[in-house]
């Protein structure tokens, strides 16, 4: 990896450690967008989190809040529940 360290030495760099083939593939696969986008390898913004990355949201704000007026609806349940 850039004749610096080895990706085996980068893997152990993580807490639990990875494989250096994880590290290879990263490696490759920002190579390859770099070179897909012409810019420098070096550029921050291939190394923030792409959009729809992680799990999508189940409920949008409106739905999670009409989800909370319904279970507080009746006098019991805004007691025992504040918010």
């Amino acid at each position: 990896m850039f004749g610096i360290v080895t990706n085996k030495e980068v893997a152990a760099l993580f807490d639990p450690p990875i494989t250096k083939d994880a590290i290879a593939k990263l490696i490759r696969c920002t190579r390859e967008r770099a070179d897909r986008e012409g810019i420098s390898i070096a550029t921050p913004s291939l190394y923030e989190t792409l959009p729809g990355r992680g799990r999508p949201q189940l409920l949008d704000d409106a739905q999670k809040k009409r989800m909370i007026e319904i279970v507080t609806q009746d006098r019991a349940h805004r007691e025992k529940e504040p918010l």
